[in-house]
């Protein structure tokens, strides 16, 4: 779930908040989860245009980085992502919970637990 929010916030995060430039990832054609579900979800037509973008070094990155993003949104990708880090986050409770150790030491982990999967930087 870490490593999702990780993919989101480099695609789609506040550059702002982020602390470093977004799209990193595309630039350097990183296979995350938002690129392996949009090679799943897409039209043949898609998954090419997709699959080109991530074989060039272009010298406008950021033209690269918004062609892939809009690839995503018409997809709904993010959303997809969304998601399944909430389905990890809440079986990652429900096994934090079945663990016999004392509630406030659960509670700890659980609170860093949200607080890196809510994380915008």
């Amino acid at each position: 779930a870490f490593q999702l929010q990780d993919d989101i916030l480099d695609t789609f995060g506040d550059p702002e908040k982020f602390g470093k430039k977004v799209g990193g990832d595309i630039v350097q054609n990183k296979k995350t989860y938002l690129v392996l579900k949009a090679l799943e979800d897409g039209s043949d037509l898609q998954r090419d245009r997709l699959r080109h973008l991530l074989s060039i070094q272009p010298s406008d990155e950021r033209a690269k980085v918004e062609e892939v993003r809009a690839l995503f949104e018409t997809l709904h990708i993010r959303e997809k992502a969304e998601q399944v880090k909430a389905d990890f986050r809440q079986k990652a409770h429900r096994h934090l919970e079945a663990v016999k150790a004392p509630s406030a030491r659960k509670a700890v982990l659980q609170e860093l637990a949200d607080y890196l999967l809510g994380r915008e930087e």
